[in-house]
């Protein structure tokens, strides 16, 4: 099925959209191709989305890319950096500046102000200087992390040495503007144990925010030197930066070349839509050095609604040829013309195959992991009540008698659960 958006600019210029919070959706669709091998079918879609956006550009006279890109690069102060980013950061900054074009902030975390306030003010100013529609925000980030389940959020941190403790910022807070308040599309990097745990995402159309961790679920990730996820990042940049040129490549293409390095193939990178569940990836590019060039027709105009359509196909190879996107991108904006509607663009969303029924065995794995789950649930539900329970009988204990040991107390509460526990 070949899904298309249409946008519709409002007279206004203005649209209302209200703040959104994260759903329990996740689109894995890149990393789990990536994980099962099935590079041939992730080429053939970024490919094609390349291809549209060229054909729909040049047919309906549009600038082709970001009018503007920037990158905030977030590390620690090298008094705290216990993992020494430095020399990975800056080879990184100049492959961005000078190579892509891109305009580049290093933003330092130190103790001279609670990080996780100078993570916010780098985030706001970053984003207060380049928010714009036509433009892409990429922020990266290098140094520890750890994911606290219990709260699902993804901390930052500086040492493990106790007299940093206090060196530490909450990347959840900090990522809910970029989320909620900016209009550009984002590229958040993050180079950094257990990133891929964030996994929430909302849906909105009219933008995309992406999120590139160096491992998968649950997995830790190597600190600078030859395996490092940053090292391989400017090796897949630098690569397909030559092989593309201005044409650009997607971040398919750049997920499947960092996996496909021997250094990372057993620990590969993980790309998480953050908005969205479409086939639309972030394209990177060089900038052109004229910004004439890069000014859009359509800056300052918004659009007040976004026409999706779902068009079944009968595709031998599933997929569309070259011939068959430049005849699409030629006569959509004329029938649009006829139906007099005015079109901002259309943009890619992907060419999907109808997913197969579930058989006996998909059955049976699901049956299991929900019955696992559940269990586990129910453990941990159970352990929660007893130590509530223990708290509670040794307030009232505590109450009574003051001298009465905690220990006794959970003592009898253990000896009363493990007789309940035994058959009548």
């Amino acid at each position: 099925m070949l899904h298309s958006e249409c946008l519709m600019p409002d007279p206004e210029h203005q649209l209302n959209s209200p703040q959104m919070e994260p759903t329990a959706d996740v689109d894995q669709i890149g990393a789990e191709r990536i994980f099962q091998g099935d590079k041939d079918s992730l080429d053939k879609a970024s490919h094609m989305q390349l291809q549209w956006n060229e054909a729909i550009c040049r047919n309906m006279n549009l600038p082709e890319g970001y009018q503007k890109i920037a990158v905030l690069i977030i590390k620690w102060c090298k008094e705290l950096d216990e993992l020494n980013c430095a020399a990975e950061v800056d080879e990184l900054e100049t492959l961005f500046k000078h190579r892509f074009k891109y305009e580049t902030c290093i933003e330092e975390l130190s103790l001279k102000q609670k990080p996780q306030l100078q993570l916010y003010h780098a985030i706001s100013t970053f984003s207060m200087k380049y928010n714009s529609r036509n433009n892409l925000m990429i922020v990266y980030y290098t140094g520890h992390s750890k994911f606290h389940e219990d709260r699902k959020e993804l901390e930052f941190y500086a040492s493990n040495e106790k007299k940093y403790r206090e060196a530490r910022a909450c990347w959840n807070t900090a990522e809910r503007s970029l989320i909620n308040d900016v209009d550009c599309d984002v590229l958040a990097i993050l180079d950094t144990c257990f990133a891929s745990n964030l996994q929430k995402n909302v849906a909105l159309p009219e933008r995309r925010y992406e999120l590139l961790a160096a491992s998968h679920v649950n997995k830790p990730t190597s600190g600078p030197g030859p395996r490092s996820f940053t090292r391989a990042l400017i090796k897949s940049l630098t690569q397909l930066l030559e092989e593309h040129k201005e044409r650009g490549f997607t971040t398919w293409n750049l997920v499947a070349l960092i996996t496909s390095q021997p250094e990372r193939q057993n620990n590969p990178p993980y790309l998480n839509d953050r908005l969205r569940c479409y086939d639309q990836r972030i394209r990177l590019a060089p900038l052109d050095t004229n910004p004439v060039k890069r000014r859009r027709r359509s800056a300052g105009t918004q659009s007040n609604c976004y026409l999706t359509l779902g068009f079944p196909l009968d595709l031998p190879d599933e997929q569309l040829s070259n011939d068959q996107i430049e005849v699409l991108t030629v006569d959509l904006p004329k029938a649009f013309k006829r139906a007099n509607i005015a079109l901002q663009d259309i943009n890619w969303l992907g060419l999907r195959t109808p997913s197969p029924p579930m058989g006996l065995t998909g059955v049976v794995l699901l049956y299991s992991n929900v019955s696992n789950n559940f269990s586990k649930w129910r453990r941990k539900a159970g352990q929660v009540g007893a130590a509530r329970s223990v708290k509670r009988r040794l307030s009232e204990s505590t109450q009574l008698s003051p001298d009465i040991s905690r220990k006794r107390i959970m003592s009898n509460d253990t000896q009363s659960r493990g007789q309940a526990a035994q058959p009548s």
